[in-house]
C-alpha cells in the first residue's frame, strides 16, 4: 500500500501517512460493522418489533464501539504513523465479521463466499504484524465454542453438519493466501521467532533471573495502560 502511495504521488512523508489515516478510517467502519453483526447475531426471528428492536440496539452498540475505537489515543496514534501495526485492528475485525456473515447467511452461495472472505482476511492480517498472531486462539475459540454447545445439544450435530463445507472453502482460501507467508518463514525459521525472543519475559536479559516478578511487572503495566 505504500509502495502504491509512492509510485502515484511520489516520494514525501504525507505519502505514508495518508495510507496510515485511510487504513485507521476504514478500521473504524470495520468495528462499526463487526459489532452491529456480534450484537444481533442471537436474533432468533420471533417477531418483527423485537428484530426492529434488536437492530436498534445493535447500532447504538456499534456507533459507541466505533467511537471509542475513534477516540481511542492507540488507534489515533497508529493511524498517524507508516507503521503496519495498525493493519491489526482492521484485519481482526473483517475476519471476524464475515466469520459473523457466513454463520448467519441462509443462501449457499452466500454463506460460501463470506467463508472464503473469512479465510482471506484472516491470512492477510498475518501479513501486518507480529501481534496478529494472538488471533489463531480467538478465532479457534469463536469457531470451537459453537460446535461445543451443538455437542452437548443435539447428538446428532445437526447444526454443526451444515458448516462443513462453509470450513473446507475457508481453511482451502486461507491456505492459498497464506503460503507465500509460510514458505519464508520455512526458508527464515529465525524471522518467525527473532522478535518473540526479544520481547519475551522468558528473555533471560528482560527478566534478569526474575521470571515470576517480570510477569508481575508487565501485566500490571499492561493493565494500568
Amino acid at each position: 500500500m505504500l509502495w502504491g502511495s509512492v509510485e502515484v504521488f511520489g516520494k514525501g512523508l504525507w505519502q505514508h501517512h495518508i495510507v496510515s489515516a485511510f487504513v485507521g478510517l476504514i478500521s473504524v467502519l470495520a468495528c462499526f460493522l463487526v459489532t452491529r453483526e456480534l450484537f444481533s447475531i442471537f436474533y432468533d426471528g420471533t417477531s418483527d418489533q423485537d428484530k426492529e428492536r434488536i437492530e436498534k440496539q445493535s447500532i447504538y452498540f456499534a456507533l459507541l464501539s466505533s467511537f471509542f475505537m475513534a477516540a481511542s489515543a492507540w488507534h489515533t496514534v497508529l493511524s498517524r504513523t507508516a507503521f503496519r501495526a495498525n493493519l491489526i485492528p482492521l484485519f481482526a475485525a473483517f475476519t471476524f465479521y464475515f466469520l459473523i456473515l457466513a454463520f448467519k447467511a441462509r443462501a449457499r452461495n452466500k454463506q460460501y463466499l463470506y467463508s472464503a472472505l473469512t479465510g482471506i482476511a484472516f491470512a492477510l492480517g498475518f501479513y501486518s504484524y507480529i501481534a496478529y498472531r494472538i488471533m489463531i486462539p480467538l478465532v479457534a475459540i469463536a469457531i470451537v465454542w459453537p460446535i461445543l454447545v451443538d455437542i452437548f445439544s443435539s447428538p446428532r450435530f445437526n447444526r454443526t453438519k451444515k458448516f462443513i463445507t462453509p470450513a473446507v472453502i475457508c481453511s482451502a482460501v486461507f491456505a492459498i493466501f497464506i503460503a507465500p507467508l509460510a514458505y519464508y518463514f520455512y526458508m527464515h525459521p529465525r524471522s518467525f521467532v527473532g522478535r518473540s525472543g526479544q520481547v519475551s519475559i522468558f528473555n533471560p536479559d528482560l527478566n534478569h533471573g526474575d521470571l515470576f516478578g517480570t510477569f508481575v511487572k508487565v501485566f500490571l503495566k499492561s493493565v494500568s495502560a
